[in-house]
This record gives structure tokens, C-alpha cells and sequence, in this order.
């Protein structure tokens, strides 16, 4: 990078300056506060902007801010691989009010590629720390130190150990860093904390689906519970209200003796049918219509299961077909796996780097027609002229003759305007010199006679009087008439010189074949406006030259060359016409894939839900052998169940005929009863006929109260079963179901695998090569120390042996046997050790790339012997400009001295 040009338009009190510089030496020359300082300030904050410190920015603003107000802006013009850019920036009074654009000097296009904070960056591809300890040296400050922001071994590590065509170290680390940062972050924002954090949400709603279901199972037992519970309180209310009538009715035993008799008849006939009832269970357990209609439930939901076992195996295979169909597609596309994994990435980049190509090439193509076009009308426009184009050779000289011409025409005007010349003017010379002569002897006589004696005194006087006027007279006459023969000697010469610019005017118009002067004055007006419009053509040409590289355009074209052979190659293979058509197929094959892979995992679940449904089937299988087993039946196949079943209803159905008969003949005692309700006489009587009373109350109080807490806990009992009962109902809502989850959940696990792989992967080569940079860096170390001694070495005429430096810039000197710490040298030697560290430091951070040295007033401390030396040094180093602030010529006198060639500026 070259800075071409400072345009300040207001900065720290400099207004509406521009400052030219070119490439190698420029000193620029100033005394005290004439701005030298502010004016490098300049240079530093366009490219960097102000410091992003809290305070010290705002600090900065103020600093170099105007007494008249108005914001911070200005202007500057760099060159950087053979093109021009404008960096325009202004600065308010916080940094919500700065602006920057960074444009083509040739096309005023803004440069998206440039950074609008910090220019500097892209340009000379440092920070701004790293420029302050480099290319920027201030006023006493060449020594520095170590802070967490500069680079500078970093890049010189990275720039050292990598060849032209490589990628540097430090881009290397930052490129691994940023793929760690994509997959992890502190703040778990990456793609595999974002997979993380998900997997753990759907084991934690697959957890809480388990526990819904375990809860589930809870509540309905304990629904069943608390239905059990609401009968026994049923009961026990009733039995509690029956025992309240058998206090009353106690005493119907004496009158109903016959009746009692009967009812005991009844009561037997009962427990006959109870033992019916107890005979179809075996004594085991009852077997009722529930017990039946249970087992009807399910038998039901056992053969549901194993239809949902026929639908889960159709569906598999019907997987199965689908994955074949699939992996017979994929075999169509099986020519893309000669191709590496990324393929589709880099033909997509290949594509777009065509097309960039292409346009590049046809945009160069552009700027050479348009350059032959302007090379071929500079051509047609010079033969248009003929003759004119002599004029060329001698233009200055018929300028020069004719203003010549011109100012002796106007001057001999003027003396012919303001000069009256009298005829004869040699004999009024001589008349008049006689005159003098005369009057100086009238004036001698008239002195001599005055001192003759009093009577001639008069006439001595008039004699005296006489002489004086004739003199004076004379005088001013000669005078007069000398002025008069100097006019005329200067418009004799005047008409000498205007006869030869005559002579040399007429020279060239033969010279041009024209006749007058009017064609004279057309031909230098026409060559004038040809020369504009000529320089105007060769600078386009110039920066069309600049713009086309031809080395550059030869890489372009062999490059896009190598990119069709390998578009060729891709289409061939793929049998496509086009990339898009490639592209195409990846796409094709990518989503066959994934079809893939989501089809063996369905399979796969399918297999796993089938293996549990039998389980399931087997467990039910299980409960019905059980249920059977009370029947007396042992089936070898369930699917019979529903014959048994009818067959034990018709049992019921007989044990229900009894109990009908038992009551028919309730029926044919009630004409012995006296019309009087047997139902109601056996409900009354039914606890005293059986003899085995549980209850020991005494009053019917004691009766109420009991019955009022049976109530009240029958309430709490109903209100947990209608709490229970809306748990269940809606236990579901907005859940998700667990095969769902479990699917989702596979996938994620496979995507946090991959990504731990990738983030392995990575932090493997970062460690790797962050080892291979920190042993590149200790190999370092004898270079830069061996570069930092010989400039040392030349600034100090040899003085000094060895020269060691620290991870923070301090270095250990040797002179001698002695070897101490830098800081013990003179402040000359000091700031001259500094600057030997920084001409090694931009000798290695920069090769062989452009770069601007910036030194205010940097030799203060210096002898003129090593300031010479200094100055020789950076001349010997520099690799495209150095900027040299002074106060003092000494600066200029020994570059000249040196015959070094240099662009002086004074402010």
C-alpha cells in the first residue's frame, strides 16, 4: 500500500490542506506546531478511526476537533496492487455519527470488500495495535512493549512458516476456531449446543411421557380403589339404616313367628342358590356376568392387539418393499460416489468461480477493446492534424516568440503613447551642454570678482545669479533631453527585436506552410485542444494499462481453461449437459438418501414396536390362561373363547331361572301373609333372621351420627373419583406419543454423534497445529534476534555483539563481556535499539509487500552521524514509501548529501 494523497479538510485546526507524496522518501518539513504531528494523526485515524477505548476515543475527538466546530473529515488516496481508492470518512461527536466509504479511485465504485472501521486492516492486513508497534512511529515513542492486542508474532509466525500458494497459520487457527465456534459456544449457541439442549428436551418429555403413563396406571388403581371404597360406605350407610328399622322392629318377631318360619324356609333356599353361584366358580372366585363381560373385555383387546401386530408387520414389509424400491433408485445414481463428499460444495464453487471468471475475462476483454478503441482515435485524431502536428517540437518556442511579440508590441506603444522625441536632439545636447558650460563660467567670474572689493561686489553678484539660473536651466534641459535619446535608444531596440520575433514568427509558419499569424494562433489553439484531449486519452490508457494485468489475465484464462476441462470432465461422467443438471442429480441422490436412512430407521422401529406388541400379546395371553383357569378351562387356542363364554352365560342364565322360581314361590306365600309385603317383612327382618348382627348401638343417635360420617366421607370419596377420573381423561393434551418422540430422539443422537466427531476433529488440528506455530515460533526467535543485531550493528558502527528478545519486547544487549538489559543504553541508543526491532519486524511482516514507514520527528535524540545512518537504513529497507516528519533540514541536507532522491514538502 502507497498513500498517494492527504486531502484534510478539517482536523485538529488544518483546514482544506492536500498533501502530495510519492513512493520512496518523503520529508516533510515543518516548525513548531505547524502541524506535523497532527497532520501523521491524520494518517493513522483515516486508516483505524479513532481508539474503541472507553474514554480515550472520546478524548481523541476532542483533541482534534476545531475551535470553529464543524465534524472531523478529510480524505485519503492510496495506491494497493496497482489501483487507486479514495478512503472518505468524517467523525462526529460519538461514533454514531461517523461516516466511512471506501471507492474505486478510476470507477468511484464503494469497495464492499474493505473494512469501513479500520480500512488499515484490509489494506495492510494488521490491526491498529499492530501499526502503532510497526510502520507508525510518534514523537519519542519508537520503544513499546507487549499487549493482548497486537499480532505481531503471530503473524510472522504464520507468514514464516508458509509458502506463497499457503494459507497462513494464524487463518488457519481463526478458520478451526470459527468451525469450533459453529458447533459450541460459551453461551451454548452452536449447532451441536443447540442439538444438546434439544436431545435433552425430548429426554426430558420422553421421561415425563413414562411417568405419565406409570401415573396413569396409578390413577386408575387407585379409581378402582376409591370405587371399592364408595360401595363399602354404600353399603355400610344402608346397613346403618336398616339397623335403625331393627330397633324399631324388634319386636315384629313375636308377631310374624310364622313368617319367620317361612322367611328362614326362603333364606335356605337362597343359600342353595349361592351355592349354585359358587359351584360356577369353583369356590374360587364368582363367576358373574362382570366377571364374564371382563373376560369379554379382554379376550377383546388381545385380539386387538394381535390385529395391530398384522398391521405393524404389513407395514413393515410394505418398508421393506419401499427400502428396495429406494436402494434400486440410489443405484442409478452410484456414479457419484467416485466423486469425494463434498462434491456438490465444490462444484457449486466451481460454477460461481467460472462465472466470476468469465465476467472477469469479459470485463478485461472490455477494458482492451476500449483501450485499442482509444489508442485507434488518439491515431485518427494525430493524422487529422497534418501539418499541425509539427507544432509539437516547437510549440513553447511560438508561445515564447509570440508573447514576446506581444509584450515588445505593447511596450514600444507605451513609449510611443507617453514620449514626445524632439528632432535634432544630438544638437540640443551639445546647445545645451555649451549653456552649462557657460553658466559654470559666469558663476566662477561672478565669486572671483566678489572678492575683489566691495565696489565690485554687485556685480559679482549678478554674475553669480546668472551663472546659477543658466546652470540650472541647462540641467534640467539635458536631463530632459537625455530621457528623451534613452526613449528613443529603447524603441530602436524594441524595433530591432520585434523585426527578428518577425523573422522567427515567419520561420515557423514556412516551417507549417501558413501565411499569417491568425493561422498561426488557430494552429497552436487546435494542437492545444488536441494535447488535452490527448492527455486525457493516454491517462485512460494509463489506468486501463494499470487495471489489465497481463500476468493477471494469463492466470484468469488458464484458470477458467482448467475449470471448463473439469466442467467437461463432471458432465461427462454424469452424462448431464450442464452443471444445473448435475447439481441436479446430487440433489436427487442426496434426498434418496435421507429417504434411506428414514426408512431403515421406520423398519427398524416397526421391528422394535412388533417385538413389543408380542410381548404384550404374550402378557395377555398370560391374564386369559389365568381367567380360564378359574373356569376349569385350559384352551389351546384363545380364539375359541368367545363358544366358552356363551356356554358359561347359559349357565348364568339357568342360575337365574332358579333364583325367578325362588321368587315365584315368594309369591305363593302371600296369600299366608295377609296381603302384607314380603319384600318389606324380609328387608325389616332379614339382620334378625340371621342372627349374626355386627352393630352394638343402643340409641338411634348413635346410629345418625354414625351414618352422618359415612356421608361425608362418601362426598370426599366421590370427589375423588371425578378428580381421578378428569386426571385420566385428560392426561394426554398437547403430549406427544412416545414412538414420536423416541424417533426424533434417535435422529438427534445420530446428529450430536456426527457433531462431536466434527468438534473432536477440530479441536484435534487446532491443538496440532497451534503446537506446530508455538515450535515454528521458538525457531523464530534466532532469525528476528540475528535481523534485530544487524541493523543494531549498522546504526552503532559494530559496538555491540548480541542482541536477545523477550515474549514482551524487552531485549538483553551484550557488548563485550557485559551483557545487560537495553534499557541501561543511552535514550538515543535506546530508541535506536527500538528502531532496529521495528525495521526487522516490517522486514517480516511484510516481505516483499508495499508498505508505508510513518516517523515524526523520530531522530531527536540522535547525532547527526547516526541520524545519517538512520536515514541510510530506512532507505535500504523501505519497500514502497517512507513518510519522515521534521523540524530540522539536517533531514534534507544529508539525504542530498547521500544523493538519495526524495519528495521535500515544507507546511
Amino acid at each position: 500500500m502507497i498513500i498517494k494523497e492527504l486531502r484534510i479538510d478539517n482536523f485538529g485546526g488544518i483546514e482544506n490542506k492536500i498533501i502530495s507524496l510519492n513512493r520512496g522518501l518523503n520529508v516533510i518539513y515543518g516548525e513548531n506546531e505547524k502541524g506535523k504531528s497532527r497532520i501523521e494523526a491524520f494518517i493513522k485515524i483515516m486508516l483505524y478511526g479513532f481508539s474503541t477505548k472507553r474514554g480515550k476515543g472520546q478524548g481523541e475527538r476532542v483533541k482534534y476537533s476545531s475551535f470553529k466546530g464543524g465534524s472531523i473529515k478529510g480524505e485519503l488516496i492510496i495506491e494497493y496492487e496497482k489501483r487507486k481508492y479514495i478512503i472518505k470518512r468524517s467523525f462526529g461527536v460519538t461514533k454514531k455519527e461517523d461516516s466511512s466509504v471506501i471507492l474505486d479511485y478510476l470507477t468511484g465504485e464503494e469497495q464492499e470488500w474493505v473494512s469501513d472501521d479500520e480500512p488499515g486492516k484490509s489494506f495492510l492486513e494488521i490491526n491498529k495495535s499492530t501499526f502503532e508497534k510497526t510502520l507508525f512511529i510518534g514523537q519519542l515513542a519508537v520503544a513499546f512493549t507487549k499487549d493482548k492486542e497486537e499480532e505481531i508474532m503471530d503473524k510472522i509466525t504464520a507468514v514464516f512458516g508458509c509458502s506463497e500458494d499457503e494459507v497462513s497459520v494464524a487463518k488457519a487457527l481463526d478458520k478451526i476456531e470459527n468451525i469450533k465456534k459453529g458447533l459450541t459456544t460459551t453461551r451454548g449457541v452452536g449447532a451441536l449446543d443447540l442439538l444438546r439442549k434439544k436431545n435433552s428436551e425430548i429426554i426430558q418429555e420422553r421421561y415425563e411421557a413414562y411417568k405419565l403413563s406409570e401415573k396413569n396406571l396409578e390413577w386408575e388403581q387407585e379409581l378402582l380403589q376409591q370405587k371399592r371404597n364408595r360401595r363399602a360406605l354404600e353399603e355400610g350407610i344402608e346397613k346403618l339404616q336398616i339397623y335403625k328399622k331393627y330397633l324399631k322392629r324388634s319386636n315384629l318377631q313375636k308377631e310374624y313367628k310364622d313368617i319367620i318360619e317361612y322367611l328362614k324356609k326362603s333364606e335356605e333356599l337362597k343359600r342353595r342358590e349361592v351355592e349354585l353361584e359358587s359351584d360356577l366358580g369353583k369356590g374360587k372366585e364368582s363367576i358373574d356376568e362382570a366377571f364374564i363381560d371382563e373376560l369379554k373385555e379382554e379376550n377383546r383387546l388381545y385380539l386387538s392387539k394381535l390385529d395391530r401386530l398384522e398391521e405393524f408387520k404389513e407395514e413393515a414389509f410394505n418398508y421393506k418393499a419401499e427400502l428396495g424400491t429406494i436402494k434400486a433408485d440410489c443405484e442409478k445414481y452410484k456414479f457419484l460416489e467416485l466423486f469425494e463428499d463434498d462434491i456438490k460444495d465444490k462444484i457449486i464453487a466451481l460454477k460461481y468461480e467460472q462465472k466470476n471468471l468469465e465476467e472477469k475475462l469479459s470485463y478485461l476483454n472490455k477494458i482492451k477493446n476500449s483501450k485499442e478503441l482509444d489508442e485507434k482515435e488518439l491515431k485518427n485524431r494525430t493524422d487529422d492534424l497534418g501539418e499541425i502536428i509539427l507544432v509539437k517540437d516547437i510549440k513553447n518556442q511560438i508561445e515564447d516568440s509570440l508573447r514576446e511579440y506581444e509584450q515588445k508590441l505593447k511596450d514600444i506603444k507605451n513609449l510611443a503613447e507617453n514620449t514626445r522625441i524632439s528632432k535634432d536632439i544630438e544638437k540640443k545636447i551639445k546647445h545645451e551642454n555649451i549653456m552649462k558650460y557657460i553658466g559654470f563660467i559666469l558663476l566662477i567670474g561672478g565669486v572671483s570678482i566678489s572678492l575683489l572689493g566691495s565696489l565690485l561686489i554687485i556685480l559679482g553678484v549678478l554674475g553669480i545669479l546668472s551663472g546659477v539660473f543658466l546652470s540650472y536651466k541647462s540641467l534640467a534641459a539635458l536631463k530632459k533631453l537625455k530621457k528623451e535619446k534613452k526613449d528613443k535608444d529603447e524603441i530602436d531596440r524594441l524595433s530591432v527585436d520585434i523585426n527578428n520575433v518577425e523573422v522567427n514568427l515567419n520561420t515557423y509558419m514556412s516551417k507549417l506552410k501558413i501565411n499569417n499569424y491568425r493561422e498561426l494562433m488557430n494552429c497552436l489553439k487546435k494542437y492545444s485542444s488536441f494535447k488535452e484531449y490527448e492527455d486525457r486519452v493516454l491517462v485512460r490508457i494509463e489506468e486501463k494499462d494499470k487495471i489489465i494485468d497481463e500476468e493477471d489475465y494469463e492466470k484468469s484464462h488458464d484458470k477458467y481453461n482448467k475449470n471448463d476441462e473439469m466442467i467437461k470432465s463432471f458432465l461427462e461422467i454424469s452424462k448431464c449437459d450442464n452443471l444445473e443438471a448435475v447439481l441436479e442429480k446430487i440433489n436427487i441422490y442426496e434426498k434418496l438418501k435421507t429417504q434411506l436412512d428414514s426408512m431403515e430407521f421406520k423398519e427398524s422401529e416397526r421391528e422394535k414396536i412388533i417385538k413389543e406388541l408380542v410381548v404384550d400379546i404374550e402378557n395377555k395371553e398370560s391374564r386369559l390362561k389365568s381367567k380360564l383357569s378359574l373356569m376349569d378351562l385350559d384352551l389351546g387356542n384363545l380364539l375359541d373363547i368367545e363358544i366358552y363364554i356363551r356356554e358359561y352365560k347359559e349357565k348364568l342364565k339357568k342360575c337365574n331361572e332358579v333364583h325367578s322360581n325362588l321368587l315365584s314361590m315368594e309369591e305363593t306365600y302371600k296369600a299366608l301373609l295377609k296381603d302384607r309385603d314380603i319384600a318389606a317383612i324380609k328387608e325389616d327382618l332379614k339382620h334378625i333372621i340371621n342372627d349374626k348382627n355386627q352393630y352394638a348401638y343402643e340409641s338411634e343417635e348413635e346410629i345418625e351420627t354414625e351414618e352422618r360420617k359415612k356421608s361425608k366421607e362418601l362426598i370426599e370419596c366421590e370427589k375423588r373419583i371425578k378428580d381421578i377420573e378428569n386426571s385420566i381423561a385428560t392426561r394426554l393434551l398437547g403430549k406427544r406419543n412416545i414412538i414420536f418422540i423416541e424417533e426424533e430422539l434417535h435422529e438427534l443422537e445420530e446428529k450430536i454423534i456426527e457433531g462431536n466427531k466434527k468438534l473432536k476433529g477440530a479441536e484435534m488440528a487446532f491443538n496440532i497445529l497451534k503446537d506446530s506455530f508455538e515450535e515454528l515460533s521458538r525457531d523464530i526467535g534466532p532469525t528476528l534476534n540475528n535481523s534485530i543485531l544487524d541493523n543494531f550493528k549498522y546504526l552503532t558502527e559494530e559496538r555491540y555483539g548480541e542482541i536477545k528478545l523477550s515474549d514482551n519486547y524487552e531485549m538483553i544487549v551484550r557488548q563485550g563481556n557485559n551483557l545487560f538489559k537495553g534499557n541501561f543504553l543511552s535514550n538515543g541508543a535506546w530508541d535506536q535499539l527500538y528502531l532496529s526491532l521495528r525495521i526487522s519486524f516490517i522486514e517480516l511482516l511484510f516481505k516483499e509487500r508495499e508498505c508505508p514507514i510513518i516517523l515524526d520527528d523520530s531522530f531527536v535524540q540522535y547525532d547527526n552521524k547516526r541520524r545519517e545512518k538512520a536515514l541510510l537504513l530506512i532507505n535500504k529497507k523501505l519497500k514502497g514509501q517512507g513518510i519522515v516528519f521534521t523540524c530540522q533540514d539536517i533531514e534534507e541536507s544529508l539525504l542530498k548529501k547521500n544523493y538519495i532522491d526524495a519528495n521535500f514538502i515544507s507546511l
